[in-house]
Formats: C-alpha cells, structure tokens, sequence
C-alpha cells in the first residue's frame, strides 16, 4: 500500500513538471507570436511613413497648386521650385492637417505629426498635427529628412546680395561702401502690400535711403535696427503716380559691406505675418534655409 502511495505521488509530481513545461513553451510561443505581430506592425508602419514624408519632399501635391484651392479630395505635396519645399503649402498644410494627412493620407489608420527645424537658429521651429497626446504614445516610428525650404521668399522683390551690378543714378555713389539697387512700384501695388527693408544685422555708422529720378533728394535714416517698413516713404514720393521706379541707396563702412545682407519685401496686407512669424519679422525668413524636415506616427490606442 506504501508502495502504490509512492508511485502515485512520483506520478503527481512528474504530471506537475510536465504541466509547468507545457505551460511555460505556450507561454513562450505566444510571446514569440506576439513580438513578431508588433514587430510586423511597427515594420509596416515605418515603412509607410517613410513613403510618406518621401513624397511629401518630391511631389508637388495633386493638383499642382492645391494651396490655393480647398478641394477635399487634395492630394498633399511640399514640393516647391528648385528641389526645395514649398513653405505656402506647409502653411497649408498645417492649416487643414487633419483632412489632408489623417483622412486623405493615413486614411484615418495612422495617427501623425509633422515638424520642421531650420538649422538656422534665428527661425522658430515649426510643429503641428497631432501633438496633444503625443507624450502617451509608445512605438512611434520617427522619419527625418533634411531639406531645403523658400519659407517667404515670394515675397522678395530686391536682394541686395544679387549678382547685378547697378550704375546709380547720383554718380558720386558709384564708388565703394555704396550699394544702390533700382526697384518698381506701382500705385496698386502700394494699396495692396505692405513694404518692408530688412537687414541682417545691425551695423554702427551705416546709412539708407530712398529717391527716385523726379526727386533727387536723399534722407539718410541710420541702420540700427534690423527692420523698417518704408510702405508711407514710398506713398509719399509715388503722390498721384501710377508707377513709378525708386532708388534704395546704402552708405556701408568699407569693413562690414563683405558680411552685410538684406533685401526688400512686399507682403500683402490680407497676409496675417503674425501668424506665421512667431518670432517677428525677420531678413532670415526671406531666404532659402536648410531644415530638417521629421514625420511622427504611430497606431491609436
């Protein structure tokens, strides 16, 4: 009967460890199963978003000119001219991103954001798209692309850094520390832009000024600061003109004209700059600049 006892327990014992092995490769395969699963997901979610922002980058969008348009059925594209990206339809973009990257993109499968770093730290970085809950989110896949955006540079009408030599109009301007470019404007022009005169740094000792052939007279304002919006110094000269064609002159100390830089900018009065510029109005948003362009998603929980 001790015997019988025995062998019975020895059974129980052996059934138990047979269970807990049985039970522990279930276990194992099923992790295993679950971490190829996530694994595949997270691969095919990565993918997708590497498709994305790379067409995002290379098309223009469908149809070319959406940024303009509000059609539902847009395709999104920051394509731009010259290999850039196209910082109006960024603008965009981030203005209807719910419709044109959640719904017509991701198909409402993938929730995303998109952000982009200039490398110049002059200008703010920019991020929209699904941020608010972004902290919460595990196994977000995160793509970077470095790129090259116009932000407002259709808004340029002179570059004081061109190639073109100018001969001024007052001859004894044509000799070195004075940079002098001719630009036109006409009295519509005037009623729908606002002017502005940017420079890239403040500089001691440096002088501009406004003139136009009608009216020789030249009133030096001294450049110390890096912003002056000339929009009532060029209704005041144009009078009861319709067009007319004005002379921005610059007297620079013969040591800082190699570093100098600026430009003159119309921007139209139904633009809301505030918006866009959250750091204010700068010389360096008028330029081409390198940025990082980075694409976020991830699944809804």
């Amino acid at each position: 009967m001790d015997n019988k006892g025995v062998l019975f327990l020895s059974d129980i014992f052996i059934l138990l460890i047979v269970s807990i092995l049985v039970i522990g490769t279930i276990t194992t395969i099923m992790d295993l199963s679950h971490e190829k699963i996530l694994g595949s997901v997270e691969s095919n979610l990565e993918r997708k978003t590497v498709g994305v922002i790379d067409n995002l980058i290379k098309n223009h969008g469908s149809p070319d000119n959406w940024d303009y348009q509000n059609d539902v059925n847009t395709i999104p594209g920051l394509g731009g001219e010259n290999n850039t990206i196209s910082f109006n339809k960024l603008l965009s973009l981030k203005k209807s991103y719910n419709r044109l990257m959640d719904e017509n993109t991701f198909q409402n499968e993938i929730k995303s954001s998109i952000a982009i770093y200039p490398i110049n730290s002059k200008i703010s970085p920019i991020e929209f798209g699904d941020n608010e809950n972004f902290n919460t989110i595990s196994n977000v896949v995160s793509v970077k692309r470095l790129v090259k955006c116009d932000f407002l540079t259709r808004f340029k009408i002179l570059d004081f850094k061109d190639d073109k030599k100018d001969v001024c109009i007052n001859p004894n301007h044509n000799k070195d520390g004075w940079i002098c470019k001719p630009f036109s404007v006409g009295k519509i022009d005037l009623e729908l832009n606002d002017y502005y005169l940017l420079f890239n740094d403040k500089m001691d000792n440096n002088y501009w000024s406004i003139n136009n052939p009608s009216n020789m007279d030249e009133d030096e304002h001294l450049i110390n600061t890096n912003s002056y919006r000339v929009t009532p110094i060029l209704e005041k000269q144009i009078g009861n003109s319709n067009q007319m064609n004005f002379w921005i002159h610059l007297k620079l100390n013969a040591n800082e004209i190699n570093n100098f830089d600026g430009c003159i900018v119309a921007i139209p009065k139904d633009f809301n700059i505030d918006q866009v510029l959250v750091d204010g109005l700068k010389f360096e948003y008028f330029q081409y600049n390198d940025c990082y362009l980075i694409l976020k998603t991830w699944h809804e929980v």
